[in-house]
């Protein structure tokens, strides 16, 4: 499919003919849009997927245990949920990788 950003009709006034303060105008008003939908894009491009996947697994390991603390006062429950989080994410990464290596070397056999 791709990748695809949905950002909102701009329409910038007053910059005359200054290119760059037109430019700085749309960026200003895009860039909350853009920061927002990026990661969720960027994460959907092939090379970059399995990256964002262990990225994940480790902001779990460590969020985890934040959000179970605020919620329950129990840091070592989200702190075994994070941990298995990204344990989980860094083996099926392993695992696809070892997959992929195992078609190429195949094929090239």
């Amino acid at each position: 499919v791709g990748v695809e950003f949905h950002l909102p009709h701009t329409m910038v006034r007053g910059a005359g003919d200054n290119w760059a303060e037109a430019a700085v105008a749309v960026g200003n008003v895009w860039w909350p849009h853009l920061s927002e939908q990026l990661p969720h894009n960027l994460a959907a491009v092939q090379p970059i997927a399995p990256l964002a996947r262990v990225g994940q697994g480790a902001r779990d390991m460590v969020l985890a245990p934040v959000r179970q603390y605020q919620r329950e006062k129990r840091v070592l429950r989200g702190l075994r949920q994070g941990t298995a989080s990204f344990a989980r994410a860094v083996a099926l990464e392993v695992l696809s990788l070892s997959a992929q290596a195992a078609m190429h070397s195949g094929q090239l056999l």
